[in-house]
């Protein structure tokens, strides 16, 4: 059968900068090493005992309990936001900023045409 190529690492980075910028939008890269499923998103501990085979896991320290990936999902997007507001200039007062940051991550849904070379929903090349 016919298989969809498997964009490489290097290439999904591309294309995402590419698409914020076309979009006018800012792109926020959080550090490949940030221990976002470890961190608790309940109270900021780190559970440095959590292994990758555990989807599961409760805090040791608050009791909340995980899913490691919807927890994961919920501090890359608290990290992204704190680091776009670090970027933000510092003459806007904080609440300013933390409004504005919110659009930087949106999406452009105006148009879901592939562009020349990406690759759409069917594996094609647009």
């Amino acid at each position: 059968g016919v298989r969809s190529p498997t964009p490489r690492p290097g290439n999904v980075r591309r294309q995402i900068t590419y698409k914020a910028r076309w979009a006018g939008r800012q792109l926020s890269v959080v550090d490949r090493w940030y221990p976002s499923s470890k961190t608790c998103s309940a109270c900021g501990a780190v559970n440095k005992a959590l292994q990758l085979h555990q989807r599961r896991w409760t805090c040791p320290a608050c009791d909340t309990e995980h899913d490691r990936d919807d927890n994961a999902a919920i501090n890359i997007e608290r990290e992204g936001l704190r680091l776009i507001d670090c970027k933000a200039p510092a003459a806007l007062p904080a609440e300013s900023r933390r409004a504005a940051a919110p659009g930087a991550l949106q999406s452009n849904t105006a148009s879901n045409t592939p562009m020349s070379g990406e690759i759409n929903a069917r594996g094609d090349l647009g």
